[in-house]
């Protein structure tokens, strides 16, 4: 979401998810569903010291 969007509908009273009326407790009628994979990239060992120090690539990905 653009800065832009956000404050029109920060100004506007919007709920950010749905563009409905925000009210508190609210819950949007549409509901989505937020999945994180997570994944080691293989190729990439390192040997830091007498630990080894583990780095996974993270995607957030948001499916509605």
């Amino acid at each position: 979401m653009l800065e832009a969007d956000y404050a029109d509908k920060k100004v506007k009273g919007l709920c950010f998810q749905c563009d409905g009326k925000f009210r508190p407790c609210q819950r949007c009628l549409e509901n989505s569903l937020q999945v994180m994979l997570i994944s080691e990239d293989e190729g990439e060992e390192e040997e830091v010291g007498d630990e080894e120090q583990e780095h996974p690539h993270l995607d957030y990905v948001e499916v509605s």
